[in-house]
């Protein structure tokens, strides 16, 4: 487990993170609309002007690939020059009894990353100054939702690095049943539900560097950020351990 670990940069503009977005989950999922199809336009239309009101920055992402080793649920990883860190992973109680340490490649990798669209909260307040209630909710839900599309986005780099996906992309479809290979997980959620293991990020990523920090209780601040671990094994699915 020798040699430094490389950081690569991402940077992005929203124009080129948008045709990753998924607007069934902007406007069913974030904005809650359920409506008939005519309002479903009007709220797409809506959407779209708020989107040219206001000034989003540059979206900026940070990868690296950590060589790790699988011991029992322990995952150990090796981000030289810094000591080894160890992270404990729940394993079903029931079976199929998965845990994310079974999912190891030989290659002994695992990918992290972050990705954050900035600040939101100067833009919502403004529109909130002036009254706009309705556009803040859409602004938020913008800033939160181009922050998961840029995930996706770099998730897929990842995946190209490791030959596993075409360049060009999977479809909409793939992408929301995640019908590929190399599978990404993030604190706090079911296969990896302890979100104080957020540190790992904070440990081997300079995430100051794209203006991500973490609060006392774990949570990544600005809002619109994500951190996740990428698993190439070809067996690695989504499951819940709790």
């Amino acid at each position: 487990m020798c040699g430094l670990n490389h950081v690569t940069e991402w940077e992005w503009t929203v124009d080129s993170i948008w045709p990753w977005v998924s607007q069934r989950a902007l406007i069913q999922l974030h904005l809650g609309f359920r409506g008939p199809h005519r309002n479903a336009s009007q709220l797409k239309e809506r959407v779209n002007r708020v989107m040219a009101s206001i000034t989003m920055p540059p979206i900026k992402g940070l990868s690296v690939w950590i060589p790790v080793q699988s011991i029992d649920n322990t995952i150990r990883f090796f981000p030289n020059p810094k000591p080894p860190l160890d992270i404990v992973f729940p394993r079903q109680t029931k079976a199929p009894f998965n845990c994310l340490a079974d999912y190891v490649n030989p290659t002994g990798e695992i990918a992290l990353f972050a990705v954050t669209a900035g600040d939101s909260s100067r833009v919502i307040a403004s529109l909130i100054k002036h009254g706009q209630l309705a556009d803040a909710v859409i602004a938020h839900a913008l800033f939160v939702q181009v922050a998961e599309a840029a995930a996706e986005l770099l998730h897929h780099q990842l995946r190209v690095t490791a030959g596993l996906d075409a360049r060009n992309g999977l479809s909409e479809s793939d992408m929301e049943t995640t019908n590929y290979t190399g599978k990404r997980f993030s604190f706090g959620y079911g296969a990896c539900p302890n979100l104080a293991d957020q540190h790992l990020f904070q440990y081997c990523l300079p995430l100051e560097q794209i203006g991500i920090t973490l609060t006392q209780t774990h949570m990544l601040t600005p809002e619109s950020s994500v951190t996740a671990m990428v698993f190439n094994h070809p067996n690695a699915t989504y499951f819940s351990a709790v």
